[in-house]
This record gives C-alpha cells, structure tokens and sequence, in this order.
C-alpha cells in the first residue's frame, strides 16, 4: 500500500485471517473498528475466542467474519460411547480403547491438530497466551509453566496408542491418509480431523459404517476452529459503501446461501443462541441442509457451543518443536 494513500484505494475489501491480517493491523493499513457496530454482527458473538481472536490476534472490529472451518473428533466404535473429553479419551485409551486410536506426526496439519487440542484443554487457548511468544518474557513463562501437563499427558497415552506390529511400540503416522486407513481397516475407532464432512463422506464411499459421527469434544477443552474474515483497507475509497458490503455477507440470507452444499458449502460462524435467530427457525434450517450432507454431522448448535479460536502462529511452532523434543522422540 503506497505510503500516505488513505483514500484513493482500488480496493474497497477484502478477505483475510492469520498473517496476512496481522500484516496489515501493524501497519496501520486496516479500517476500524467498524464490524461489531454494523447492524448484522448482531448475529456474531464477537466474545466468542474463535471470532475475538485470529489466529491469537485480536480483531478488535477490525475484521467481520466470513466462513468458518472447524475441527471434529470422528467415532466409529459403539453408538452414543465416544469419548467427550480428553479425560475421557485418556480413560478410554487406558481401558477398552487400548490401541484403537493414532495421532499423526505433528508434520502432519491434523497431527498438530491433535496436540494443539491437548494444548488448550491443559494449558490454554488464545485467551491465556495473549500475545505472541516470540521476545515476550511473560508468555514464555506461561508457557514454560503451563506445557509440561501436555507432554506428561502425551506420553502418559503412548503406551495405549495403536502400536507397530512389528516392533510393538507406539507409531505416529506421516500424513493423515495413513491414520484414516488404520480407522477404514478397523484398527482405530476414533480420528481428529479439521473437516466436519469428512466422516459422512467417508460413510457414504463405505470406507466406515453408518453409525460413524462427527462430533465435538464437550467437557474439556472444545474444538479448534479456523474463521477467516473481511476486512476495510484504511485506504477503501468507500468506506460507507465496504460496511454495507461487510454487512450483507453477515446476513443469515448471505450465510445461508454459502452453506448451502449445492454452492460453497461454507461452515458459518453465526452465534445459534441469539434469540432473533433461534427463535426464527434459522437453526433448523442450517442444520437440515448439514444433514442433508449426512447424519453424522454435528448440529450448528453444538459446533457454535464447543468453538475455540487458534493460537498464535509463534506458539504453533513451538508446540509442535517441543513435542518432538518431549513426545516424539522421548
């Protein structure tokens, strides 16, 4: 953005998260805040970590949410017996569910999922590790305080993990592809992925049985998810004109339209609580179209409910260092 054009921008708004966000708040390039006072972020929970936060940095109403990715756990084994928390997966692991789960590689993006997971159930989210990690004294002291729990609690699993049959001991896949093979064979019966369709598409090609569900962890921590936003240039020639935009894609007719599987398909990050639209019917209709996807997938409602914001990118990395330093390779 060239240096002192604050007005005459060929760009009225655009679509962003994570750096690209980030990138353009520290440079002063970023409207705002307008996006929690148009009229239709009524229907938003801007408290809400996983819209409060992107990517661990603050959005303070500079950014409006768009569509939305969120992460699920995926059953295969009895019906209505799914671990509902990490505890639960723990007890689980340590009793009947001996060897029926594996976690990829942190290499692997649902591999980080996974320990990400464990992260915010045991040492936090966004909400606790405020700020980037990198030259901050106080994080990096939260940090070293807070994280041991997560690697006791990875390495408490791995004796109970799938194990190598031909060594015996706990394996942890290179790519996703491999753990969704160990689950179609019938080795495991729980996955994490970042895709709340994929067990209902994996049903319908027969690679898992129809009573699969996708759900989302409900006792401790929740589950991760991704919202990606609109955002106003400073130098937006209209300003006026890109609120009005920003605020139609926040209409339930908008998001209804990109949920829809026949067009996007798009996950929306609306707050399903608030009475205008609970009391509309608009939950149901979001949930028949998803169903209309498969049965498997979790109602809006408990999605909404169980929504965490991702962590900072600086603590992405480090997590994913340590757990090769403490898990992986310990």
């Amino acid at each position: 953005m060239a240096a002192m054009n604050t007005a005459n921008g060929m760009c009225g708004l655009v679509w962003i998260n994570g750096v690209n966000f980030k990138n353009l708040r520290e440079a002063g390039n970023a409207y705002g805040p307008w996006a929690d006072i148009v009229p239709n972020s009524v229907n938003f929970d801007f408290e809400s970590t996983a819209i409060k936060y992107d990517k661990g940095v603050p959005t303070e109403g500079y950014e409006f949410p768009y569509n939305t990715a969120q992460s699920v756990f995926i059953w295969s084994g009895a019906p209505e017996a799914q671990p509902l928390s990490v505890n639960e997966i723990k007890r689980w692991l340590e009793n009947e569910g001996k060897g029926k789960f594996a976690y990829a590689n942190v290499t692997d993006f649902t591999g980080s999922l996974f320990v990400r997971t464990i992260f915010h159930a045991l040492a936090g989210g966004a909400e606790v590790f405020t700020s980037p990690l990198t030259a901050n004294a106080a994080m990096e002291a939260r940090y070293m305080q807070k994280s041991p729990a997560v690697w006791q609690f990875l390495n408490d699993i791995k004796p109970y993990l799938y194990q190598d049959p031909a060594t015996g001991g706990a394996i942890y896949p290179q790519t996703h592809a491999e753990v969704q093979q160990l689950m179609w064979s019938n080795l495991t019966l729980l996955d994490c992925a970042y895709d709340v369709n994929l067990a209902g598409r994996q049903i319908d090609l027969g690679n898992l049985p129809p009573h699969t569900v996708a759900y989302v962890l409900e006792g401790q921590p929740g589950t991760i998810a991704n919202t990606n936003y609109v955002a106003i240039p400073i130098n937006a020639q209209s300003r006026a004109a890109s609120m009005a935009v920003g605020n139609f894609i926040g209409s339930l007719e908008a998001m209804f339209t990109r949920n829809e599987p026949e067009g996007w398909g798009a996950l929306q990050s609306y707050n399903p609580k608030v009475p205008h639209i609970e009391g509309a019917g608009w939950n149901t209709a979001f949930n028949y179209l998803e169903n209309h996807v498969s049965p498997a997938y979790p109602s809006v409602e408990k999605l909404a409910e169980f929504r965490l914001g991702e962590l900072h990118s600086t603590y992405v990395e480090r997590i994913e260092a340590d757990w090769h330093t403490f898990v992986g390779f310990a």
